[in-house]
Parts: structure tokens; C-alpha cells; sequence
């Protein structure tokens, strides 16, 4: 049994801001000295009866791969950059002028508001 805690720096998918955070796994791994069987689980490996040692090393990192997320947010309430002027909304207001929305994009507006 693993208790995975490690610590990553990523970059804001959102703000392009670089921050620290702890990605945290549990898994279990099972080794058995033994001749392969037809057993139907992943974490099963069989290994010889003359091995002395066990390397987990390669599995510890591909467990360590699968809790990177696929979007990486500082903060699950990031407000981004301004697709105008690019200034990190979480630190300061943009003074950007608020440009109406076109016609085009109605419908979207109608059917978001109609979601929340």
C-alpha cells in the first residue's frame, strides 16, 4: 500500500502564474514470487523466485504521472488574464473597455443564462 505525496510547481493554465501545490495518490501494488497466472488486475506483477529485491521505482512514477491534472489551476476561483489588455485579474482590475457582444454570439448568451 502507497501513500503518495509529492510536491509540484506548475503554471496556471488560466493566469500564467507559477505555483506550488502537493498532488496526493493511494495505490496498491501487489508482487508475488511466482509463475504468471491469469489474473485480470494491473497492479499484479508475478516476479521470479530468484529475485532478492523488488524496484518499484518505475510504478511509483507512473502513479506519480497519473495525479497531474489536466488543468492546472493556482486556485479553483482564478480569474484569469483579461483577453484584452492581459493583466492578471486575480492581482489588479483592468481598466479595459467593456465591448457589447455581437449578434453572433446570442444564442450562447441565451443558453448559458438559461444553465445557470
Amino acid at each position: 500500500n502507497c501513500n503518495l505525496t509529492i510536491p509540484a510547481q506548475f503554471i496556471c493554465d488560466r493566469c500564467n502564474s507559477d505555483y506550488v501545490t502537493n498532488l496526493n495518490s493511494d495505490f496498491s501494488l501487489v508482487y508475488i514470487f511466482d509463475k504468471k497466472e491469469n489474473v485480470e488486475s494491473t497492479n499484479v506483477f508475478f516476479i521470479s523466485s530468484k529475485e532478492d529485491k523488488i524496484d518499484i521505482t518505475n510504478d511509483v512514477i507512473d502513479y506519480a504521472n497519473l495525479t497531474i491534472p489536466l488543468k492546472k489551476l493556482c486556485t479553483e476561483d482564478c480569474k484569469g488574464l483579461c483577453y484584452s489588455c492581459g493583466v492578471n485579474l486575480n492581482l489588479e482590475k483592468c481598466n479595459c473597455k467593456k465591448e457589447e457582444m455581437g449578434p453572433t454570439f446570442e444564442p450562447l448568451l441565451k443558453l448559458k443564462n438559461k444553465l445557470n
